[in-house]
C-alpha cells in the first residue's frame, strides 16, 4: 500500500503529512492514526488518537486485518482497517456514510428479483424484475425472503446477483482506491443482497414514484344488490411503473412503515378529484387513510388548500393495520372534516386494532367487513360466526355495512339476508382504471 511505503513510523512531521495527505485520507475515511513502536501516537486529527475498542479482528492479507468497532465508541457501527507488523500500528477508521451512498447508486442489469404469490387465487403467478439470466449463473448468489400474514398474500421473494455486480463492486474498488476501498465493495455487495438494503431499496423507489406521479388509482365498483346498481367506488393504489406494475403488497407495507404513505395518499387524493367529473354523479369514491393523517391534521391541511373539495363525493377508509395513538386528536378530525360533509369508514373491520372500539371512540358509523370473514360463508369455519357476531353488533350500532371480497352469488344471497346489501368484490366488478369505467 503507497501509504504504509512513505511512513517512517516515528510520527515525525513527514507521517503527519503523509498520514493527511489527500491522496490517502478523503470523505469515505473518518480518521487515519498510528502508533509507533515506543508507543507514540498521532493521527489525521491534529491529536494523540488510541485505538477504538473492537470486536475481534480478521485477517485481510498480510499484517492487514479488518474489525468493528464496538458500540460504545459509537452509535453507529463502523469499520477499522488495521495495519499491524508487530511493531507498529497504522490504522484507518471508516465513515459509515459511504455505504449507504453506494447503495443507492443504480447497478443496472445486476440483480433478478422473483415474487412469487403462495395464495390459490394467484395460481403459479410469478412477477420478475431485472435480468432473468443472473439466475442461471455458474456463481450466482441468491437470498429468499418470505412474507405472510392475515393482511397480506403470501409471498416468497428470490434476489439473485451475477457476475456484473461483483464486477461492479470491483470498479468501485478501483475508483475509490487502496485496501479501504476492498472492504467498502465487500460491505456494499452484502448490503445488495441483505433484507435491509431490500427494504431501503423499496423505500428509495417509492420515493421516487410519488416524484414521478407513478401512483395512481383503481377504482372498484360498490354495488347495492338489492337492484344492481353501482352507488360507489373505493380507489385502490396502484403503482405504474414504466416496467410494469408492482403488486400493492410489495409496497404499501414500506410505505406505511416509512410514513411515505403521507405523500403517496395526497398525491392520490389530488388525482381523484379531477377523476370526479368523469365518474356517476351520483355516485361516491372511498379513499384509503391511515392513523396518521387524522393525527396529525395533515387530511384536513390537504382539503383546505383545496379549498373542500366536493365533500358529498369523497368518503375515507380508516385502516385497522395501524393502530390509532391519539384518540382525541383523530376523533376532533373526523368530527370536523364530517362537519364539512366528508364521511368515514373502518376498513378491514375485525382484523386489526381499533375494532369495535373505534365506532365508539370516533363515532364512525360505517364498516367495511374484511374478506377473510366473507370468504367462510356457506362453510363451517369458525370465522362464520365471527361474522355473524360483527353483523348483529354493527346492527345494534347502527352501522352501515360493506362487505369486501365478494366473490359469488351465494355470498351475496347470505349477505342480503343478513341485511348487508352494498357488495365490493369481483362477483360485481374488478378494480379498473378510469379510461375502463369512461368506456363501458
Amino acid at each position: 500500500m503507497k501509504q504504509i511505503a512513505q511512513l517512517d513510523f516515528t510520527c515525525s512531521d513527514s507521517d503527519v503529512r503523509t498520514l493527511r495527505d489527500p491522496r490517502f485520507y478523503n470523505r469515505y475515511i473518518r480518521f487515519i492514526a498510528m502508533t509507533t513502536e515506543g508507543g507514540k501516537t498521532c493521527s489525521t486529527v491534529g491529536s494523540e488518537v488510541s485505538r477504538p475498542s473492537s470486536s475481534e479482528r480478521f485477517q485481510m492479507d498480510e499484517n492487514f486485518f479488518a474489525s468493528l468497532i464496538l458500540p460504545q465508541q459509537n452509535d453507529q457501527i463502523e469499520w477499522m482497517v488495521i495495519y499491524d507488523n508487530e511493531h507498529v500500528e497504522v490504522f484507518w477508521v471508516l465513515d459509515n456514510s459511504w455505504v449507504n451512498e453506494v447503495i443507492k447508486t443504480p447497478c443496472k442489469d445486476c440483480l433478478f428479483v422473483e415474487f412469487k404469490y403462495d395464495e390459490p387465487i394467484f395460481g403459479d403467478l410469478t412477477i420478475s424484475r431485472g435480468k432473468a439470466n443472473i439466475a442461471g449463473e455458474e456463481n450466482a448468489l441468491s437470498k429468499e425472503f418470505f412474507f405472510s400474514g392475515d393482511s397480506q398474500a403470501n409471498m416468497l421473494i428470490k434476489i439473485y446477483s451475477g457476475e456484473k455486480l461483483k464486477h461492479y463492486a470491483q470498479e468501485r474498488v478501483l475508483l475509490w482506491g487502496g485496501l479501504v476501498s476492498v472492504l467498502a465493495g465487500l460491505v456494499t455487495a452484502f448490503a445488495y443482497i441483505s433484507g435491509k438494503s431490500l427494504r431501503k431499496s423499496i423505500t428509495g423507489l417509492i420515493e421516487n414514484g410519488i416524484s414521478n406521479t407513478e401512483f395512481i388509482p383503481y377504482y372498484q365498483a360498490i354495488v347495492d344488490s338489492r337492484d344492481g346498481k353501482t352507488v360507489g367506488y373505493e380507489a385502490l393504489i396502484r403503482w405504474s411503473r414504466r416496467d410494469g406494475m408492482v403488486p400493492p403488497n410489495m409496497f404499501i407495507g414500506a410505505a406505511e412503515e416509512s410514513g411515505l404513505i403521507i405523500p403517496m395518499t395526497n398525491q392520490l387524493i389530488r388525482k381523484i378529484i379531477q377523476d370526479l367529473s368523469d365518474l356517476p354523479e351520483h355516485t361516491w369514491v372511498s379513499i384509503n387513510i391511515v392513523s396518521s393523517h387524522l393525527e396529525s391534521g395533515v387530511l384536513t391541511k390537504l382539503l383546505s388548500e383545496l379549498n373542500w373539495p366536493i365533500s358529498n363525493r369523497i368518503h375515507f377508509e380508516l385502516t385497522e393495520r395501524i393502530p390509532v395513538k391519539d384518540t382525541e386528536a383523530a376523533k376532533k378530525e373526523i368530527l370536523y372534516l364530517t362537519n364539512k360533509g366528508y364521511k368515514f369508514k373502518i376498513d378491514d373491520f375485525g382484523t386489526g386494532y381499533g375494532g369495535f372500539s373505534y365506532l365508539q371512540d370516533l363515532g364512525i358509523r360505517c364498516v367495511k367487513v374484511d374478506k377473510m370473514f366473507i370468504d367462510p360463508i356457506g362453510s363451517d369455519d369458525q370465522k362464520l360466526k365471527v361474522l355473524d357476531s360483527i353483523v348483529s353488533a354493527a346492527n345494534k350500532a347502527e352501522c352501515e355495512m360493506i362487505a369486501e371480497g365478494v366473490e359469488s352469488q351465494a355470498q351475496v344471497e347470505y349477505l342480503a339476508q343478513h341485511a348487508i346489501y352494498l357488495i365490493q368484490g369481483y362477483v360485481y366488478a374488478k378494480p379498473e382504471p378510469l379510461t375502463n369505467l369512461a368506456s363501458a
